[in-house]
């Protein structure tokens, strides 16, 4: 029985992801702990890629958001999503998803060209401008409101395959669980 596909995802800044950290991308957290790779399962890969995603809320305080991701046959509540991923750190109230699965490295130059000419903020939720005007890697791109505050990614682990995840939640201000030390 072979194993089942995998797919590996960058949380970054879409906009500001260079060459180099699209090539080298890790499992462990850069230096910085600006991005982190996170492995998906083929399910959750192509419902991302589908647009799918539930953005919550917190009532009491408007920079308190989530966004969760989960294929229709996947855990159906972000608070499913009891392991802690990764935490993330950004600089430009970004925070995203791109494909780096089997990544060339003429479409990493590419993508560092086009991404680096742009200074249009103003698309901050439109994906398909994103993927018509910059890579069509960029899964998805959201904002962290607040500014520079980063986010928590918790994931549902797939039945049998440790580090590789059928759901996450991008937690941005505690929104669904408290933020980690």
């Amino acid at each position: 029985m072979s194993r089942p596909l995998t797919y590996a995802l960058l949380l970054c800044e879409p906009l500001g992801v260079d060459k180099q950290t699209l090539l080298t991308c890790t499992r462990k957290k850069s230096a910085f702990g600006l991005h982190s790779c996170i492995q998906v399962t083929e399910e959750l890969y192509r419902s991302i890629k589908r647009g799918r995603c539930i953005e919550y809320e917190k009532k009491d305080d408007w920079h308190a958001h989530a966004y969760f991701f989960a294929p229709s046959k996947g855990p159906k509540k972000p608070e499913m999503c009891t392991i802690h991923v990764t935490g993330f750190m950004n600089d430009g109230g970004q925070v995203g998803l791109v494909d780096i699965q089997g990544i060339t490295e003429e479409e990493a130059a590419e993508y560092e060209t086009r991404v680096f000419a742009n200074d249009d903020y103003d698309h901050m939720h439109d994906r398909s401008w994103y993927q018509s005007k910059l890579s069509r890697r960029i899964l998805f791109n959201g904002e962290t409101r607040g500014g520079d505050v980063g986010a928590d990614v918790y994931g549902h682990q797939a039945d049998g395959m440790k580090g590789v995840y059928d759901a996450l939640v991008i937690d941005v201000s505690d929104c669904i669980f408290e933020r980690r030390k």
